[in-house]
């Protein structure tokens, strides 16, 4: 039998969860702020003590209160799944690369604001990669197959710019009928 995962989330190096999804409903509620606590911790211990000053890393696994957690930190997100089951935690950290690899090249930037600019896009991906907490497809090429969003692009100066000069951001962009000018 393969891992079973509880849940799963990317949070920003700042503690904010922007993607979560809990297939089973067996850890509490608080299991990602516990983690992220712990994760500061040895964040902040490693940072200070000589010996590991040049990786200033959590661990990839740690157990806290018969929760697992799992972490894969890419590209400034902190990739999470936590399970109760005896899972194999060098399935899960791979699940958890092969997540990060396909969230990049649907992406294709990896970072914060692309996974909150393509939010329907991420969570499809969840929900076609991990079925019920058992992981399943995770190539970018069989994924094609069944996620049907597109990447909205990253945001190109101000956003005020296309409300000022209506949806399009062309001015005089009308549709048909619409008077083009004023009294």
């Amino acid at each position: 039998m393969t891992a079973c995962i509880s849940a799963f989330a990317v949070m920003s190096l700042r503690g904010d969860v922007l993607v979560s999804r809990d297939f089973l409903s067996d850890v509490p509620r608080t299991a990602l702020e516990t983690f992220y606590r712990f994760y500061t911790f040895w964040q902040q211990e490693n940072a200070n003590n000589v010996e590991f000053q040049d990786q200033p890393q959590a661990p990839p696994c740690f157990d806290v209160d018969g929760v697992h957690y799992f972490s894969v930190s890419k590209s400034g997100l902190i990739f999470v799944a936590t399970s109760r089951s005896n899972a194999s935690p060098s399935f899960v950290l791979e699940f958890l690369t092969r997540v990060s690899r396909a969230m990049a090249d649907f992406l294709g930037t990896l970072n914060e604001e692309s996974v909150r600019r393509n939010m329907v896009l991420v969570y499809e991906l969840v929900d076609e990669m991990v079925d019920f907490g058992y992981p399943q497809l995770t190539s970018t090429e069989a994924l094609k197959a069944y996620v049907l969003s597109q990447a909205k692009a990253p945001s190109q100066g101000s956003s005020g710019a296309a409300s000022a000069n209506g949806m399009s951001g062309r001015p005089g962009a009308r549709g048909a009928g619409m008077p083009s000018g004023g009294p």
